[in-house]
């Protein structure tokens, strides 16, 4: 490299140690497909849980003793089972950034390596 040749930036560098196989941007973006399904799931879909959503119908039926410790214990069984889900998820998603985390660098070694080999 001349001194008067201009010193590439960090994106233009980075890009040039992976290879331009179409399968190393398969894998990459599964990864970020898996990512963002289980990191929606995880951290953003708080919703979904079904004791949170009580309407007016659930308010009407828990005027009766019977009923509402029905609604009571069902709705308490329906939220350990979203929070056993919801750990499940983040679990998930903590595996599959260790995993896409272990892949690049995996590939930054290996095509520094390439790079290495290159230069001797």
């Amino acid at each position: 490299m001349n001194a008067s040749d201009p010193k590439p930036n960090l994106l233009t560098r980075l890009f040039s140690l992976f290879p331009a196989d179409p399968r190393w941007g398969l894998i990459l973006f599964t990864y970020l497909l898996l990512l963002l399904g289980t990191g929606y799931i995880a951290f953003f879909q708080e919703t979904f849980n079904p004791a949170l959503n009580i309407g007016e119908d659930m308010q009407i039926l828990m005027q009766d003793e019977n009923t509402r410790q029905l609604v009571l214990d069902s709705l308490k069984s329906e939220s350990s089972a979203f929070m056993a889900r919801r750990e499940l998820a983040i679990q998930s998603f903590n595996i599959v950034l260790g995993a896409a985390l272990g892949f690049l660098s995996a590939a930054v070694v290996q095509a520094r390596g390439r790079e290495q080999t290159k230069k001797e």
